[in-house]
């Protein structure tokens, strides 16, 4: 269901999966049967779907296209290229690729740009973690200075603790990954594209979680969260 609301839940997922399958060797054949089950049901429910797709547009189907057009512009856009390092023609217009085209184009820029590519990815990582929401562009009373300034206030001390409960949490490192391992990919996904401080919103419960445990961490006299 997520899949098909927003092909970019494909991340979290892979990263859960991931995660499920580092426990194999603790959790055995029970395990090994649930993740198999799972796949078998999604890729069942997505049939349907990809076979009505593959009818109405052939080898064609867009990979998607908004994505792409925001990725496009990144680079193409006379201010929001100024950040990136690999560029296309402003005057060069927007087509978008199927999944196969799109993997080849940005794998031909990596051959080409390696240095550049690594370049914009790390900085849309980073910048997917930004505390200033920014890259508004409409403008209203929700998204003025101060409203912006108190976003950052929020998320500033939730990043900061979220990090110390990650590495100092006192719950199992395995549970503390997975929810790290949501976070991460998620931004990671996001990277290869173009990054917005709303996108984030789907991951903050992650953080939240972490952020919990580094409270704990730094309020030892509190109760412990495995008791």
């Amino acid at each position: 269901a997520g899949w098909l609301t927003d092909q970019v839940v494909v991340a979290p997922v892979a990263a859960v999966l991931v995660w499920l399958s580092l426990g194999i060797r603790r959790k055995g054949t029970p395990l090994v049967r649930g993740i198999l089950v799972s796949l078998v049901v999604a890729a069942a429910l997505a049939a349907p779907y990809l076979r009505w797709q593959q009818e109405s547009y052939g080898a064609k189907a867009v990979f998607m296209q908004k994505a792409q057009y925001v990725l496009y512009w990144s680079r193409s856009d006379s201010v929001m290229a100024t950040h990136r390092r690999v560029r296309m023609p402003g005057n060069m217009p927007f087509r978008p690729l199927s999944a196969k085209e799109f993997l080849q184009r940005e794998g031909q820029l990596i051959r080409s740009q390696p240095a550049a590519y690594t370049h914009d990815v790390a900085f849309e990582f980073l910048h997917f973690m930004a505390p200033m929401p920014d890259r508004v562009q409409t403008r209203n009373r929700f998204n003025r200075g101060p409203v912006l300034w108190l976003g950052a206030l929020y998320f500033t001390p939730i990043l900061v603790l979220s990090t110390l409960g990650l590495f100092l949490g006192r719950v199992p490192l395995r549970d503390r990954l997975l929810a790290a391992a949501i976070v991460l990919a998620t931004a990671a996904f996001y990277s290869l594209f173009f990054t917005q401080t709303r996108y984030r919103i789907p991951v903050e419960p992650q953080l939240c979680f972490l952020a919990a445990l580094g409270v704990m961490r730094l309020l030892p006299g509190r109760r412990d969260p495995q008791s």
